[in-house]
């Protein structure tokens, strides 16, 4: 395909450039921080992995599944990743005043936070 003018060239070039930055973000290191038990089972996958970039201290009002403990990495936070019963993730603010509170009461109902490896 030959491009006629100048103004082609260069909205073929914004639009390459545009590619090249959404593919080559900070987002897609999430793929290599924490691994997260898959929807289906309890296991590990390499594949279902979470980085909390940014962590609230407000306490979410819904029944927890599953709880983890991330330690800090590259551009991942140090936070404790609850999944709720919608398996929607909150990404926790280890300093959070409750956080202590919950973690006992969700390990009374057999909810254990579980620590994990960074990869």
């Amino acid at each position: 395909m030959r491009l006629s003018s100048a103004f082609h060239q260069m909205i073929i070039l914004s639009a390459l450039l545009f590619l090249l930055c959404a593919f080559t973000s900070g987002d897609h290191l999430l793929q290599v921080a924490y691994p997260v038990p898959t929807r289906d089972s309890s296991r590990f996958d390499r594949k279902d992995t979470v980085c909390c970039k940014t962590s609230t201290t407000n306490e979410p009002q819904i029944k927890i599944n599953s709880c983890y403990f991330l330690q800090e990495i590259s551009k991942c936070l140090k936070s404790v990743l609850f999944i709720d019963v919608k398996n929607k993730m909150h990404c926790i603010d280890p300093t959070a005043p409750w956080l202590e509170a919950r973690i006992k009461r969700l390990e009374e109902n057999g909810v254990k936070c579980i620590k994990t490896k960074a990869h």
